[in-house]
């Protein structure tokens, strides 16, 4: 009996009292975007389709003016899921049927199922959306830097003879 209490304590020891081993969790990586050359032909495409998609988000708006164009123009791939983008971003300015000029972001997005380095790829258009679409504030006036007229004196002021 006077073994019993140690080897209990040697058994817990040895078998039930070791720390749990913390699971491996498993982790789940995201494959970027990896750039692919950009093709003129695309490029092309591109220029030629993004003002019509922007414009269909800016309805009602007139006299839509993109400045020089896109700011950016861009391919890519997508590995994890196996397709290719195209990709134009900018800004845009228009006039709302109020009157208030108005400055918005532009972002359009076409897509195309697989690994693409043909000029003649069949974009689809994915999404396009304007974003920050607010009021351009009026240019503040300036005082006038000519000299005022000068004055004619009123009859009061006038020397009487």
């Amino acid at each position: 009996m006077k073994l019993l209490g140690p080897m209990i304590l040697l058994l817990l020891l040895i078998g039930g009292c070791a720390p749990p081993v913390p699971q491996q969790h498993r982790m789940v990586v995201i494959d970027p975007m990896r750039p692919l050359p950009l093709d003129p032909a695309w490029e092309q495409f591109a220029r030629d389709a993004y003002p019509a998609r922007v414009y269909s988000l800016m309805e009602p708006a007139e006299n839509l003016d993109f400045g020089h164009g896109p700011d950016v123009i861009r391919a890519d791939y997508k590995p994890d899921v196996g397709i290719s983008f195209l990709t134009v971003s900018g800004a845009v300015e228009s006039d709302e049927q109020s009157g208030v000029r108005m400055h918005a972001g532009y972002s359009v997005r076409w897509d195309y199922p697989g690994l693409t380095n043909a000029a003649d790829t069949p974009w689809a258009l994915r999404s396009a959306a304007v974003i920050d679409k607010r009021p351009i504030p009026p240019p503040p006036t300036q005082p006038s830097t000519q000299p005022a007229p000068p004055t004619q004196p009123s009859p009061s002021q006038q020397p009487q003879g």
